[in-house]
């Protein structure tokens, strides 16, 4: 579904029955979405401006991190590296700040990130 509701809820994230739709509500009206190019799309976390951050799996089992800003612009993001395999953001700040882990290429053990606001 997309668009308006007339359920009337707080403002939090909705998981709906498939990891491939979210929503994310303020009062009376959500809006779904999915990170372009995904096939399972999965908020992490929401802060005060309405800027979401998650993660999402593409066609080829790779995940990836997403910003959402509270206008609906969707950036996707991967932690900077040749060997980087999987980017798990975790949460979101008042700030923009984004944390979380990735995985390294070969199975190696996880590292932690933090993404500033302006994608630094």
């Amino acid at each position: 579904m997309r668009g308006k509701s007339q359920a009337t809820m707080p403002p939090q994230l909705i998981h709906l029955r498939r990891f491939t739709r979210f929503c994310a509500v303020r009062g009376e009206a959500f809006t779904t979405f999915d990170a372009p190019g995904s096939v399972s799309t999965q908020p992490v976390g929401i802060n005060g401006e309405g800027t979401i951050a998650g993660q999402y799996r593409d066609a080829n089992g790779r995940n990836h991190g997403f910003v959402r800003s509270a206008r609906g612009t969707i950036t996707s993001f991967d932690v900077p590296g040749s060997n980087v395999y999987d980017t798990f953001p975790t949460s979101i700040n008042e700030a923009g700040a984004i944390t979380g882990t990735y995985g390294p290429a070969g199975g190696q053990q996880p590292h932690g990130f933090v993404r500033d606001a302006s994608g630094l």
